[in-house]
C-alpha cells in the first residue's frame, strides 16, 4: 500500500483502476488503513494477474518498489553478489554453504558467519 498520497495516486493510474482514487474507503491514507484488508485484496488481485518483473518495470520509475525476493532468488542477484551480501560458510559435513550475508557492518565489516553446533554437540556445557 502507497503511504504518501502522491504515490498512492501515481500506481492507481498506472495501474489504470482510477475507480480506486474515488472509493471513499481509500481516499486517505487513515481510509486505506482502516480497510486493509480489502484493499489488500483488491490490490492481491492485481499485482496476481502480472510477473514481479512486470510490475517492477511499470512501476518501478515513478513509485519507490521492489521485488521481495526468497532466498534462492536474492543468491542469484547480480546487486546483491555486487554489494557483498553473499558469503560462502564452511559446513563440516557436506559443501560449503552460499548464504545471504548479514546485512550489518560494524567498523565495516560483517560479522563472521558460521554452521551451528551438530544436533546435540554441546548438550554436555548446557546441561
Amino acid at each position: 500500500m502507497c503511504m504518501p498520497e502522491k504515490f498512492w495516486r501515481t500506481m492507481v493510474e498506472t495501474l489504470k483502476r482510477s475507480e480506486l482514487l474515488k472509493d471513499s474507503r481509500f481516499v486517505t491514507m487513515q481510509d486505506r488503513t482502516s480497510h486493509r484488508d480489502i484493499l489488500t485484496d483488491i490490490l492481491d488481485r492485481i499485482f496476481m494477474s502480472q510477473t514481479v518483473d512486470c510490475w517492477v518495470n511499470l512501476l518501478g520509475d515513478k513509485i519507490p518498489i521492489g521485488p521481495v525476493l526468497d532466498i534462492d532468488r536474492a543468491l542469484e542477484s547480480p546487486f546483491v553478489e555486487e554489494i557483498g551480501m553473499i558469503s560462502s560458510v564452511p559446513h563440516p559435513a557436506k559443501s560449503d554453504l552460499r548464504l545471504l550475508s548479514n546485512p550489518l557492518r560494524f567498523d565495516g565489516e560483517r560479522p563472521v558467519q558460521k554452521v551451528g553446533s551438530a544436533l546435540g554437540a554441546d548438550n554436555k556445557d548446557y546441561l
